[in-house]
């Protein structure tokens, strides 16, 4: 039984392999049309094609990273040779990775990755300040961006250089501030280039004017003596400084503006104050004598007469009975055209408002009327307070005007009245803030609150005359000080005159009155 059952096991394996025989041979007779043939093909050119599409694709991977590489290296050059710098920072305010390396020369050191852009442009404590806010402001992306990037400083000034900073937001997929992409540009040529334009703009202006900037000059160097014989009341001083830097802005003299205002800012205006005033003057001078053909020291008064009024007084002189003529006759000779006295008030107003960045129309009117040059040289010399409180305190900016024409007006209009030379002042701003007014004047002791209680509105209003009493908020290097005005009237009352003020929502009107010579002595 066990024997059978191994043969029939060698039958059934030889049966088997006569099988696979039979099926070997059929596959080779029936060639690559059998399935097996055709699904073998199938398998080899779907390798060959995975094979080629690998080698393609490692071809691509190399091109794309040769020009990858291209790219970044074309990018790095740039960036290696543009002179303007280009560097990001995050929300924290630091530098990232990516700056040009302009920007090494630029800040004159070596950016940092994940340093301060702060110490970077050497802030100080109130630009620092500014530049945490401005961009806590842009990353919050809460306003406009437009609105958000203004909002920062732009100028700085590292050793002798004066860089200017342009902000952008840069933004991830999702719109959401990822960074702010900084600008950064030398301007110093530029500032310099502007300055000289300036200053030879400053030059014709004078050049065109030069009897009136002469007596500018003479009108300071008096007024800065005197000040300085009476360096202990300090009142008078400060009237003087004040008036001396609003005369300098006026012709556009930058120095002796910044000179000034920064000895206001002294606790006590002192001798060496009133010296630095002078020598910012006299260096103005001497840089300039070549084009103005005189020199602070050495200007003088002068007068013009004709060859035939000079035979007159040689006539009136020799009889004393003749006084009386002559004095009269002499009061002609110092007449002079007002605009000889006033300065380049048409321009000093267009760069104030420039400044403030408010619309300013002017108008100025009676500039060629003859005054006393010795009577209202003190008057006119200080007008410029009236017109700077004009555009800086009561024009409102435009977007503030209500129904009102969007530029403001101001005006200054000499008038010969007969027996007295009247200056009107007038604006259509918002009017002299009464209250604020009286507010300051009794928390600076100038009046008590019981005082001001009985007053009427006039007497109120007068309170702007008062020393440090001024209608603005805050000081600036502008106005505010409470100085101006009292120079105003101290110049008026010195004439024999006086000064009437209306003042509303509409507008505010100063008129100043001043007595001519002989009505002040027939008085």
């Amino acid at each position: 039984m066990t024997e059978m059952s191994w043969e029939r096991r060698a039958e059934a394996a030889e049966k088997t392999v006569r099988v696979l025989k039979h099926e070997v041979r059929k596959l080779h007779d029936g060639g690559a049309q059998s399935p097996i043939h055709r699904a073998l093909e199938k398998a080899r050119q779907r390798e060959e094609q995975n094979r080629q599409r690998r080698e393609l694709a490692e071809v691509r991977a190399a091109n794309l990273e040769d020009q990858v590489a291209e790219r970044t290296r074309a990018i790095r050059t740039i960036l290696d040779h543009v002179t303007f710098g280009f560097l990001v920072v995050g929300p924290d305010g630091r530098v990232r990775e990516g700056f040009t390396r302009s920007c090494e020369a630029l800040f004159a050191r070596e950016p940092e990755v994940g340093g301060a852009l702060t110490e970077l442009l050497r802030c100080d404590a109130r630009q620092s300040a500014e530049m945490a806010l401005g961009l806590d402001q842009i990353f919050e992306d809460f306003m406009p961006e437009e609105v958000t990037v203004d909002q920062l400083p732009k100028r700085f000034e590292i050793e002798a250089r004066v860089l200017r900073l342009e902000a952008r937001a840069v933004r991830a997929e999702d719109e959401t501030v990822d960074g702010v992409l900084f600008t950064v540009s030398d301007i110093t040529a530029l500032e310099a280039a502007e300055r000289e334009s300036r200053h030879r703009e400053e030059l014709i202006g004078i050049l065109q004017q030069k009897t009136a900037f002469e007596q500018f000059v003479m009108d300071t160097r008096t007024s800065l003596e005197m000040a300085l014989e009476a360096v202990d009341d300090q009142v008078t001083v400060r009237r003087v400084v004040h008036t001396v830097k609003g005369n300098a802005a006026s012709w556009g003299l930058d120095d002796v503006v910044s000179v000034t205002h920064e000895v206001e800012m002294d606790a006590e205006i002192g001798g060496d104050g009133i010296a630095a005033v002078h020598a910012a003057m006299r260096a103005f001078l001497k840089d300039n004598v070549a084009v103005l053909g005189f020199d602070y020291d050495d200007v003088e008064p002068a007068f013009e007469i004709t060859a035939e009024n000079l035979k007159r007084l040689r006539t009136l002189a020799a009889d004393p009975a003749n006084m009386n003529e002559v004095s009269g006759w002499i009061r002609q000779v110092v007449q002079r055209p007002a605009h000889e006295l006033i300065g380049p008030m048409n321009s000093f107003v267009e760069k104030l408002g420039q400044r403030l960045e408010k619309e300013v129309e002017f108008e100025l009117s009676g500039e060629d009327v003859q005054v006393d040059s010795e009577v209202m040289r003190p008057v006119l010399r200080n007008l410029s307070h009236l017109v700077r409180n004009s555009v800086d305190h009561t024009l409102e900016p435009s977007w503030e005007r209500g129904e009102k024409p969007a530029r403001g007006r101001v005006s200054v209009h000499i008038i010969d009245a007969g027996r007295a030379w009247e200056i009107r002042v007038e604006d259509d701003g918002r009017g002299i803030p009464v209250d604020r007014l009286t507010a300051k004047a009794v928390k600076l002791g100038r009046v008590d609150a019981e005082t001001v209680a009985k007053m009427d509105r006039q007497q109120k209003i007068a309170l702007i005359f008062e020393d440090g009493v001024s209608s603005a908020d805050v000081a600036t290097d502008i106005s505010g000080r409470g100085v101006g005005m009292s120079a105003v009237r101290a110049a008026v009352r010195a004439s024999g005159g006086f000064i009437d003020v209306q003042t509303s929502p509409r507008g505010t009107c100063f008129v100043l009155s001043v007595p001519k010579p002989s009505e002040r002595v027939a008085a």
